[in-house]
């Protein structure tokens, strides 16, 4: 979660460690100075003794508000100390002091949506290898998945600040699989009804199908599965429409265009023999139709 909200000015903060290297214990009084070796000022806030020929670690806090107190590890003196104590009596910090400036953390919708799809496929990954398993399937294309979000609790509100929020789904998943020949099966019987006779499927879609699952009923125990279905259909030899009667006497511009009013054909090739002929024969039987696929 990223912080969006309006920055906020407080008093940088962080843990040092105090080294006393003379023979005698060291007290220090709270808002003893701590000086870092950039200039920023820090104090203690309550009274310490730091133990002779040894190492005292406590919090220290920016003598003022904002990122000024933000600032990398380093040495800090104590301006308080005569210059000689201070090269043996002196601390260092091991991580950076924060907390000068923060910019709370908002819970927005974005945070919640991208939460929300991430535990979902989660979830929905787990339940996918469940389902797989107890089908004993392991071809992801033979299986159609589909999913509902029963329940969704979330402990942040959007527009509130927090540091963390805790979101609970409830998911529902539906898996159904199929016989691959079954399904083509049935692929061809349905794309069948859709065009009549005299005409013929020369390609389609049947090895590349992917059904999904449109609806199902937890109490039935049914489900709904829809499938894509493509294919390119042409008029067959035993088209009626193209019987060598059609053609009788009729010039190649009018052919073609017979072919176009009747959505048999984008383009032809007519071909009259001899070379001079204009027209078509009168005898159906002087007539060949070849039909290219």
């Amino acid at each position: 979660m990223v912080g969006d909200g309006k920055k906020i000015q407080d008093f940088a903060h962080g843990n040092v460690t105090i080294y006393n290297n003379t023979n005698r214990a060291q007290p220090l009084v709270a808002k003893t100075r701590f000086l870092s070796d950039g200039g920023v000022l820090f104090r203690i806030r309550k009274d310490i003794i730091v133990p002779t020929s040894s190492s005292l670690q406590v919090q220290i806090y920016a003598d003022e508000r904002g990122a000024v107190g933000n600032i990398s590890p380093g040495t800090f003196i104590l301006p308080g100390l005569s210059a000689p104590l201070q090269k043996q009596i002196y601390a260092k910090s091991s991580v950076s002091m924060a907390g000068g400036e923060t910019t709370p953390n908002i819970l927005t919708e974005e945070i919640l949506k991208n939460a929300k799809e991430s535990l979902v496929a989660e979830l929905g990954a787990e339940l996918k290898k469940e389902i797989r398993d107890s089908l004993k399937i392991d071809d992801l294309g033979n299986i159609a998945f589909g999913e509902e979000i029963l329940n969704q609790e979330s402990s942040g509100v959007v527009g509130e600040e927090i540091d963390s929020f805790e979101l609970k789904i409830k998911l529902r998943e539906i898996g159904v699989s199929w016989d691959k020949d079954t399904l083509i099966q049935r692929a061809v019987e349905a794309l069948s009804s859709f065009y009549p006779f005299g005409n013929e499927l020369i390609s389609n879609n049947f090895d590349d199908l992917s059904p999904a699952i449109s609806k199902y009923s937890i109490e039935s125990g049914t489900t709904t599965i829809s499938v894509n279905i493509k294919g390119v259909v042409v008029p067959s030899k035993e088209n009626p429409l193209l019987g060598s009667e059609h053609f009788r006497g009729l010039t190649s511009a009018e052919i073609e265009n017979y072919l176009k009013e009747m959505k048999l054909a984008e383009s032809a090739r007519i071909e009259f023999f001899p070379f001079w002929t204009k027209r078509a024969p009168e005898n159906p039987a002087h007539i060949k139709i070849i039909v290219e696929k």
